[in-house]
Parts: C-alpha cells; structure tokens; sequence
C-alpha cells in the first residue's frame, strides 16, 4: 500500500503529471490567440466595412452638394461655358478628387474649354487646382488682336474693360470683322461708355444676339482700385446674366435669363462661394458690356452702337 502511494507520487508521475499540464496550457495559450486573432481581424473587417459603407455615403452626398454649388456659380459666371460632364474618383476615407468637363457653346457648336479638379475631405476643405489670381496693376490691353493670349486650349480670350476707368487706348475689333469668312460665327465682348439698367440694353442692342451681360459688382473702394489700377477684367473673373442653361442649352427669353441669375445670386447669398460677390442690389442691377455671338454680317450691325466702346472678338468657330 505505501509503496503504491510512493509511485504515484514518484519523481516519474510529477514529471509526466508537469508535462501535461503544460502542454495543455500551450494548446489553451494557442487556442486564445487563434480566437484573438480572428476577433481581431472580424472587428478591422466590421470597422472596414462601416467606415467605407460611412465614407461612400458622405462622398456620394457631399459630390452632388458640390456639383449643385459648382452648376450655379456656373450660371453666373464664365460666359458661354458650362458644365458638360462630371465624376469623382475616391482618394481614401472622406476623401475624393472631383473632376468638371467645361465646354464653351459657339452658336451650336461646343468646343473643349478644359477641366476643373477639386479635392475635397470630411473638413469641407476645397482645394481647386485652376485659380485665376493676378496681382498689381495689368499691362495695357493690346489694340493689336495678335497680341493678345490664347488660352491653354487655343480659345481667344474674352476681356471687359469698365467705363469708369480711363484707359490708354480703345479698342475696335469691329475692323476685323471684314477678314473673316461670312460662313463663320464671332464671338465678341462689348464694353460700354457707361453703365445701363438690364431692360435698355435688351432695347438697345438685339438680345438674341447677346449671351451675357456683365454685371457690374464693385463697391466703391472696388471701383476706385480699378479706376486707380486702370484695371480691366477677362472672362474668368467676371459675373453676370447667361442666356444659356447649366446644361448648354439656349435661354431666349430675357425675364427668364435675368429671374435665374437673382435666383443664383440669392442662393450665394445663403452659401458663401469665394468666386462669387453676392453683395449685389438685385433692384439696381448695372450692367458694364456684353457677351455678343453672331455671324460676321450680323455683328457689323452693331458697329455704329453708340453705347459700345470697346469691342473685342473671342473665338471663332465654322457655323457648320
């Protein structure tokens, strides 16, 4: 009897009783990690799925937010231009690049006038990619049309020149209208010898020809740093009515073009846009020049308008 008691307790059954034991914890130690591991991986692959289920959500309502905002600067800005295609790529979590097709509409031909690329984030941060930014005082606006820029994709630019401001020299572009082929169409800005209200130059000037109105929208310390500066504007930089829709197609009648640019501008007025001054009296709308997009016998019959100073030509596209 004591002699089996001895052999349980012998030196070989402790051994044996502590290799157990251990091996088992070892097969419990492996079995915790594995069930670690794979709770691990379910909870990153939960968290995966929620934060892109989340961030797709976001991205998806905030591009369209975006595109709404980019549509109405669109239709009071950049004349003869509009938005023609749209897309965003995802760029990580609530993050995404948004690209914008601009064309310009030429009588009814559409030309390629580049693109706008936009990355947005969850901080509602933009960063646009095509600023137009200029500093100091501008160089005289050649009256030589050869030496005036293209932009990068071969279309004239158009400028606007204040009829508060004294400039150098005018400019009539009015004489080449002779070179060029009857068969063709012009684009050309007009700028006036002073600032009329929206119905007299619908009075003045044939509105079926216009597709923009400059709208004047400086204050008083805006107008004495353009006067100061002898400043002049481009295309990018101005605002005004557009007789074309967001979508390129035609707005003829003239209540219409006007109604959608207060509505724009009432809706800026809610939603800050840097591009775009909304301080504008709505009941006192001044309106500097015009866009103009004709044949080259229909423009000639502006050419003794005693309202236009300057006249430059844009593009030039065939009519066919």
């Amino acid at each position: 009897m004591n002699k089996d008691i001895d052999d349980i307790f012998s030196i070989s059954n402790e051994e044996k009783i502590i290799k157990k034991v251990k091996n088992d914890r070892k097969k419990l130690n492996l079995k915790i990690c594995i069930i670690s591991v794979i709770s691990v991986l379910i909870i990153i692959t939960l968290c995966n799925l929620s934060l892109s289920f989340l961030s797709n959500k976001y991205i998806d309502k905030q591009f369209y937010k975006n595109l709404d905002i980019k549509t109405i600067e669109f239709q009071v800005k950049y004349p003869n231009k509009f938005i023609s295609k749209q897309n965003y790529i995802e760029t990580g979590y609530f993050k995404f690049q948004s690209t914008y097709e601009i064309s310009k509409k030429i009588g009814n031909r559409l030309l390629y006038a580049g693109s706008s690329n936009e990355v947005n984030n969850i901080s509602k941060t933009i960063n646009t990619k095509d600023s137009y930014l200029t500093n100091g005082k501008h160089e005289v606006l050649s009256s030589d049309i050869n030496n005036r820029t293209d932009d990068t994709y071969g279309l004239r630019k158009l400028y606007f020149l204040y009829p508060y401001v004294n400039y150098e020299n005018t400019i009539n572009d009015f004489n080449f209208l002779n070179d060029i082929d009857k068969n063709k169409i012009v684009e050309m800005s007009l700028s006036f010898d002073k600032q009329y209200n929206y119905e007299q130059i619908n009075n003045l000037i044939n509105s079926n020809l216009i597709t923009f109105y400059w709208v004047d929208d400086n204050d008083n310390e805006g107008k004495k740093y353009c006067i100061n500066n002898k400043w002049y504007e481009n295309e990018d930089s101005i605002i005004g009515i557009k007789s074309i829709f967001y979508n390129g197609s035609n707005l003829t009648d003239i209540n219409d073009r006007l109604n959608k640019f207060k509505d724009s501008i009432n809706y800026f007025k809610d939603n800050w846009n840097p591009n775009i001054n909304s301080d504008i009296n709505l009941d006192d709308i001044k309106i500097n020049g015009v866009v103009v997009i004709g044949t080259p016998d229909e423009l000639k019959t502006l050419q003794n308008n005693s309202i236009i100073k300057h006249s430059i030509i844009g593009s030039v596209v065939d009519r066919y």
